[in-house]
């Protein structure tokens, strides 16, 4: 028997006070809960392949003569527990990283079975390191070189992480903020992944130093032939303002080997030139590049691409990749570029798959808001254009069946969220709206309170019951249909959703349903007046869309759709594209991992309703409302109910992943559905 006991009580243990032992905190938290990951089915009967967590009340007694390690955790709160193997000892079916303390430890099993006194034979776990390799040990992964590699990717994400803590980003201002400030106040970031912080380079970038701020990033400039490259869209009519705004850069000239004026190779001159006078735009196209892409774009393309000694400062989005500019947001776009750096679990480039999808599903848009609106309708809810929709209208990548190598040269235009939402509210009258990364509500502020309590003044359980119950109600309204409606389920985590909210003086309306969670009968009223008004989705990379269904119902409304292009009534992806399910069960899936474990369990917790089961008794109902047949009336509740109301779920195995090397695929743990707390 291999395992990891969880041990409550912390008589062995010392304080933690700086900044990286926090970040190892952190990191170790998120290590401990992916890796005690084992599949039922493929590892029956398997020891080795197995690492599993037992909770043992008050006292470690090791009834048995184990050989290894062990590894012993302090839990802060009870785990999800599904049985009791012996006395005092049960096992674990669900742990959050924050029900992890800050006390853990590690020691040799053999000497510990004999040792008179525990805390002589117990040590302080310094690294999360060691974890990673005892655990590749016992799960029978040989290679050190893989092993080696992610070690270090565990290393980055503390180092990173200490960095955020010692120079945190300012507390959010609900007032003032704009919706990119909301994106770069990220403080952990993912919640459950040990890499949440990691920026790790791949050759031939050089390390990031953890002093840089990966927000405030520079874009800079290439051309390349036309047949080199494959664009979608209105591609150069939807960068032309990027273009203009690009100047002049002295710091760049090393970069090129055009023959520019004299003026132009005086440090600090600006040249008279805007930069599309360089280029022969009727033989090459200007691409942007993010400048830590710099040394890949040189390395891998060489002369086939030109770069212009021009550039233009930007501003990151939560995903990094993906950039605000002041030029392109005045026409309401941002642009996503890839980076060779890993962060969680993959490298942040941009893979045909994306750029070819995003302006294919673009002339959908319009139209699946309206099946949306049209479905809400059928089961008579009171919502209906609650769901903004962040098109890619256009892209450009490198022309190559090497998508390895494609994937290092692409852009993708995108909507910009606030820009949405400040156009449909023009000319109304009212409250301010805001747009919020859902990422930023569940992180921390320097007192340690959850922004989403302290920033909207819920510091009531009323308040709290409130506000959770209005987000899952229009959240839901938002993202279940689609899959309902045209087996379409949008990756809905935290980072690629945003919550709009309305700054009004009508927060004390009434609730329709929410009364029977009220426990003391007040309107939980919160001390500022902040209502949820709708959701934007983005990001078309990581959707699931079940082709067949998709094509059913584009072929039914054909009235809506009024048109004779036959490519409003499908969607075509490239082959292999991770975005197509074969099943209707892939997109209850995503649609759960997305919507569920990493949408709705932050949130209840940040509200500090998980324990009491309020929290997940409004998901239930809000949830309800929106699963059920249209066309019995909103009746009879629909297949997904039995998919999502299964007493065990799937769960990605990130550290599994990581080892195995995957990440397009993935490997799923069975645990207990938090969703029937």
């Amino acid at each position: 028997m291999r395992n990891c006991q969880l041990a409550t009580g912390g008589k062995y243990n010392t304080g933690v006070s700086s900044t990286r032992k926090n970040a190892k905190l952190v990191v170790t938290r998120r290590f401990v809960v992916a890796a005690s990951s084992r599949d039922d089915s493929e590892n029956e009967g398997n020891d080795q392949r197995t690492v599993e967590f037992d909770m043992i009340e008050n006292n470690l007694e090791l009834e048995h003569p184990l050989d290894g390690k062990i590894f012993v955790f302090e839990v802060s709160n009870i785990p999800f527990l599904e049985k009791a193997v012996e006395n005092h000892v049960y096992k674990v079916g669900l742990m959050d990283p924050e029900e992890i303390s800050h006390h853990y430890y590690h020691a040799d099993l053999a000497p510990l079975v004999n040792c008179n006194s525990i805390s002589n034979c117990i040590q302080e776990l310094e690294t999360p390191e060691l974890l990673m390799r005892t655990i590749s040990e016992w799960q029978g992964f040989k290679d050190q070189e893989n092993i080696n590699s992610l070690c270090r990717e565990l290393m980055s994400s503390v180092e990173h992480q200490e960095h955020v803590y010692e120079n945190r980003p300012r507390d959010p201002d609900l007032e003032t903020w704009k919706a990119i400030d909301w994106e770069t106040s990220i403080v952990e970031g993912h919640a459950t992944h040990p890499m949440h912080r990691t920026r790790f380079t791949i050759p031939p970038l050089e390390k990031l130093d953890v002093s840089a701020n990966i927000y405030e990033a520079e874009v800079v400039f290439v051309s390349i032939k036309r047949e080199n490259v494959i664009i979608s869209g209105s591609y150069e009519e939807l960068t032309a303002p990027l273009l203009r705004a690009a100047k002049f850069d002295p710091k760049y000239l090393y970069l090129t080997e055009k023959k520019l004026d004299t003026k132009a190779s005086r440090v600090g001159e600006a040249y008279d030139k805007e930069m599309t006078e360089l280029v022969d735009l009727t033989d090459r196209v200007i691409l942007p590049v993010h400048k830590l892409q710099i040394p890949a774009v040189k390395l891998k393309f060489g002369n086939e691409v030109e770069f212009l000694p021009y550039s233009v400062s930007a501003r990151g989005q939560a995903s990094v990749r993906t950039l605000a500019l002041e030029s392109l947001y005045q026409v309401g776009r941002c642009i996503k570029l890839p980076i060779a750096i890993k962060i969680t679990s993959a490298l942040r480039t941009v893979t045909p798959w994306s750029t070819f999808i995003g302006p294919n599903i673009d002339r959908l848009v319009p139209v699946l808001k309206q099946l949306n609106v049209k479905f809400l309708q059928e089961i008579g809810s009171e919502h209906r254009n609650v769901l903004k929709i962040a098109s890619e209208p256009a892209s450009i990548v490198y022309k190559s069946d090497d998508f390895d190598l494609a994937k290092h040269l692409a852009c993708i235009v995108r909507d910009d969220m606030e820009y949405i939402v400040n156009k449909e509210n023009a000319g109304k009258t009212g409250g301010c709206e805001k747009v919020i990364v859902c990422a930023a509500l569940t992180e921390k502020n320097s007192k340690g309170i959850p922004n989403v309590i302290d920033s909207f003044g819920l510091y009531t359980k009323e308040s709290r019951v409130r506000f959770l119950y209005q987000y899952s109600d229009i959240f839901f309204a938002c993202f279940v249909p689609p899959m309902i409606k045209y087996g379409w389920s949008y990756e809905a985590h935290q980072q690629n959703v945003a919550v709009v909210v309305s700054i009004s003086d009508n927060s004390d309306k009434e609730i329709n349903g929410m009364n029977k969670f009220n426990e003391s009968g007040n309107k939980g009223i919160a001390s500022k007046n902040v209502n949820v008004t709708g959701f934007v989705a983005r990001d078309f990379g990581g959707i699931k869309v079940h082709l067949p269904t998709l094509r059913k119902v584009l072929h039914e409304n054909r009235d809506m759709i009024n048109s004779d292009d036959e490519r409003y009534y499908d969607l075509e992806m490239l082959p292999d594209s991770c975005t197509e399910a074969y099943t209707m069960n892939e997109v209850y899936k995503l649609g759960y991992h997305t919507m569920i474990q990493c949408q709705m369990y932050r949130l209840v917790r940040a509200l500090d309703l998980h324990y009491c089961g309020t929290g997940w008794s409004i998901v239930r109902k809000n949830l309800e409302k929106y699963a059920v047949l249209p066309e019995a009336g909103g009746n009879k509740p629909h297949q997904l109910l039995d998919n999502w109301y299964s007493q065990r779920v799937n769960l990605k195995c990130f550290i599994k992943m990581k080892l195995d090397s995957l990440y397009r695929d993935y490997i799923y743990e069975s645990v207990p559905n938090v969703l029937l707390m």
